[in-house]
């Protein structure tokens, strides 16, 4: 997210404080990718229990530290945080002999009036990077006239009246919407200059509010930002994040967030793979399929669009991560069976009442109760045949492919010694590394109701990861004839 300077304030931990004898004043920062720092440069805010004594007290201190769910405070400005998921090392002292403390805590709500620790949502706006892009509607027009070989006349238009509200989802529960927003400078009546620029907010907005605003976030508010990120082709980190309870207080929220930060480059921006306009029709059931992924789905897709960022890993840990969402896809919505418990018990009898050697039927009982579920190769093989054309235009040569990822699999996550005359170069496997992403992408595609061609196409005229997946056809290609001979 972006950092946020904050004014001054006076910090509590009673949620309903005046903010007079019981608060100690306290400054707030954010660098909008690590914890939100409280520093607190004289007095306590979060202290040692006190155990009475015959004495006076004692404290009992521990390695863990101290930790509370919430701190509350009021700023300079008039406006109400609530510091929560808060932890602190403990109190320190400062020359000449004062108490200080440094708090951490996980996220921030701001607002003008108070609010409760989780509040009821009744709606949730945020920004994405990229959003406007991916959306692809310009609400306003600019003209040029031309006289001779000079510009006689630039006009602007801009009519507010036929600005729309994009729907993308909508149950009985909940509407998803993009809606437009935009920025003028140059004053109400512009001199010398004039600028104007457009914006997309996404919004979700509960029909019959009843989810806390955590709850909220993790059922729809993320799972909707992570199917985005996968249509974009890049994840950049949600820029703000502002949302209103069911009492009518409007607040923002403040986190660590996962995702890149800044904004897209043009080159992001110019290949987006599935653009809002191409998956129009059947959005609103590839959001609903999205949010009701199951498990394996689920982890597959947080891994494909987690790799999307510029993470600096070593090539082993990209190639296992690369695996998993592949190995992920592979199990979700197959039947992982080899064999029924009937059939199972079958064998198991047939063992049990043969003549064979004590020890090895011990060995083949112990063999054959996994032998009902099928392997990764298997489950890998299985998806590649559901993929069809898509997996062949990225990996022209399947079975060198799933030959090359068996045995790499197999190796890096048993850390095994590859066969010289199996192990590709690491150029290679960074190669492979990029076709495996690239299926595992397809994987989630045709999970949310795509066919092989439309997403040919999509890749295609988007030239989204071109490069990967011309490297992957060289790498894969199908030799000929002449090649063999």
């Amino acid at each position: 997210m972006n950092e946020k300077i904050f004014a001054p304030a006076l910090w509590s931990l009673n949620p309903n404080s005046n903010f007079e004898d019981d608060a100690v004043s306290g400054q707030l920062s954010f660098d909008g990718k690590s914890y939100l720092e409280l520093d607190i440069p004289t007095g306590v805010l979060l202290d040692w229990p006190k155990i009475p004594t015959k004495d006076g007290y004692m404290q009992c201190h521990t390695v863990e530290g101290l930790h509370t769910d919430c701190v509350y405070g009021f700023s300079q400005t008039g406006e109400y945080y609530i510091l929560r998921d808060v932890s602190s090392p403990g109190p320190s002292f400062a020359a000449p002999g004062f108490q200080k403390q440094s708090l951490s805590g996980a996220s921030i709500f701001i607002s003008r009036q108070r609010v409760e620790a989780d509040p009821t949502a009744e709606s949730i706006s945020i920004k994405i990077p990229g959003l406007r892009e991916w959306i692809g509607t310009v609400p306003f027009t600019v003209t040029s006239k031309l006289g001779g070989n000079r510009l006689t006349e630039l006009t602007f238009n801009f009519d507010i009246d036929e600005v729309e509200n994009v729907v993308l989802y909508e149950n009985d529960e909940l509407e998803i919407y993009v809606s437009f927003s935009f920025l003028r400078d140059g004053g109400r009546t512009p001199s010398y200059e004039f600028s104007f620029k457009s914006d997309c907010k996404l919004n979700f907005r509960y029909k019959q509010p009843s989810l806390g605003f955590d709850r909220a976030m993790e059922l729809h508010v993320f799972p909707v930002v992570d199917f985005l990120a996968f249509c974009m082709g890049f994840r950049y980190t949600i820029s703000s994040i502002e949302f209103k309870t069911i009492e009518g207080v409007c607040a923002e929220y403040l986190a660590p967030l996962v995702g890149l930060a800044g904004v897209p480059t043009n080159a992001q921006l110019d290949r987006i793979p599935l653009s809002y306009k191409r998956i129009e029709k059947k959005i609103n059931e590839m959001i609903s399929r999205w949010i009701g992924f199951d498990e394996y789905a689920r982890n597959s897709s947080a891994l494909v669009t987690s790799l999307m960022n510029d993470w600096k890993m070593p090539l082993d840990m990209l190639f296992l991560a690369s695996a998993q969402a592949f190995e992920a896809a592979s199990r979700s919505g197959a039947n992982e069976r080899e064999i029924s418990d009937e059939e199972l018990q079958e064998k198991l009898s047939a063992i049990k009442s043969s003549n064979m050697n004590s020890k090895l039927r011990k060995w083949v009982i112990y063999k054959l109760r996994d032998a009902k579920w099928k392997s990764a190769n298997s489950l890998a093989g299985d998806l590649v045949g559901r993929l069809g054309d898509y997996a062949t235009f990225v990996v022209p040569d399947v079975s060198k492919y799933l030959k090359d990822h068996r045995a790499h699999r197999d190796a890096y996550t048993h850390r095994r010694t590859i066969k010289d005359d199996q192990r590709l170069s690491n150029a290679d496997l960074f190669t492979h590394t990029e076709a495996t992403q690239m299926l595992a992408y397809g994987s989630i595609a045709l999970y949310l109701g795509m066919e092989p061609e439309d997403l040919i196409n999509a890749v295609k005229e988007s030239r989204y990861r071109w490069n990967s997946i011309y490297r992957a056809n060289l790498l894969y290609t199908i030799a000929s004839n002449d090649d063999v001979l």
